[in-house]
């Protein structure tokens, strides 16, 4: 995977299967993950909460998710996920640098739409 790009942007209506896909996926390592297998895959589809969730493609695939659940009270609680072959390669912090920052929840800042809206890309060259 030598040079594979991957790219951050805010997740899209043709995200859910592989959004729900990769949350069964990361469940059934059991590790890391408020879920246990076996995850309802259709269900997860349809309820998965696209306003705040950026997404990582490489290779034409999801290969990470990051979101934010929003509290009533100005902050929200993050979740991320990064397919076990991805792990290790920067999809993480490059999840993390696309919420933006500096902006309380009310303000439209990190847990909004508007910070998801910044397209962040990440290349890594391994020597």
């Amino acid at each position: 995977m030598e040079g594979d790009r991957v790219e951050i942007r805010p997740a899209g209506e043709h995200d859910r299967v592989a959004l729900a896909l990769l949350f069964a996926a990361v469940a059934e390592e059991r590790d890391g993950i408020a879920a246990e297998p076996p995850i309802d895959v259709e269900a997860r589809t349809k309820s998965w909460q696209l306003d705040a969730t950026l997404v990582a493609i490489a290779v034409d695939e999801v290969v990470g998710s990051l979101f934010v659940v929003r509290s009533g009270f100005g902050f929200g609680e993050i979740g991320m996920m990064v397919a076990r072959d991805w792990r290790s390669r920067g999809v993480g912090s490059a999840l993390v640098a696309g919420l933006g920052g500096g902006q309380r929840a009310h303000e439209g800042g990190p847990v909004g739409r508007p910070a998801v809206r910044r397209k962040h890309v990440l290349d890594r060259q391994c020597e």
